[in-house]
């Protein structure tokens, strides 16, 4: 004949129960775009002017953001809902001919605005010769390529025969943040404004607000 179960047993085994699922979080998904159909609400700026243009591009059998250079993607999120961190992904092509911490002055710069204030800035390289920030912030020195998801799609345009001329960068960023607005911009910071020397395209966008309760 089974035993019952005693009530400090289930007590015990309560505790563990409750115990183990205290405090998980909590993902309130805010915003996505795969950008199948088009930019969608997004705005593009060409510092300081609004761009209208759609800038749909179909590589690598998927339609994306881009090509961008010189410009800003931008959005403003009004009623947030309660959180204590923000969680951006997306897919970042880099195409043709960044050369990272080439130029110490003047690197090729790729940031995260929040609020208007850069909170993430870091290089990337198309070229073996030239080392990169990436995984890290501005300043660092890895070897270019460095936790690229991919390295092996042609460019473009100025380096469109190459078979190292896009790189595609898998990002995770988040950051403590709890006001219920905010505006996010993603921007490139380089000095060339030739998109066929150097631009940039995103996809898979995706804004997630993460809440911990008490």
């Amino acid at each position: 004949m089974k035993k019952k179960p005693t009530l400090f047993l289930l007590l015990f085994l309560g505790g563990i129960f409750f115990g183990c699922t205290k405090n998980l979080p909590k993902n309130y998904e805010v915003y996505r775009n795969d950008f199948e159909k088009g930019r969608g609400d997004l705005k593009v700026y060409n510092f300081n002017s609004l761009d209208t243009a759609q800038l749909n591009l179909l590589f690598n059998q998927t339609h994306m953001l881009g090509p961008l250079n010189h410009k800003a993607v931008y959005r403003e999120f009004l009623k947030l809902p309660k959180h204590s961190l923000l969680k951006i992904t997306f897919d970042l092509y880099l195409h043709d001919q960044w050369t990272g911490n080439k130029l110490q002055s003047n690197p090729d710069l790729w940031a995260i605005f929040l609020d208007r204030e850069k909170v993430f800035a870091t290089t990337f390289s198309n070229l073996d010769s030239f080392a990169q920030a990436y995984p890290d912030i501005e300043g660092h020195y890895y070897p270019a390529f460095s936790n690229a998801f991919r390295r092996d799609l042609p460019g473009l345009c100025s380096l469109v025969n190459s078979k190292t001329g896009s790189s595609v960068y898998q990002i995770t960023w988040i950051k403590a943040h709890t006001n219920a607005a905010l505006e996010l911009a993603l921007s490139d910071l380089v000095v060339e404004n030739d998109w066929c020397v150097k631009s940039w395209s995103i996809d898979n966008l995706v804004v997630t607000c993460i809440a911990y309760d008490n």
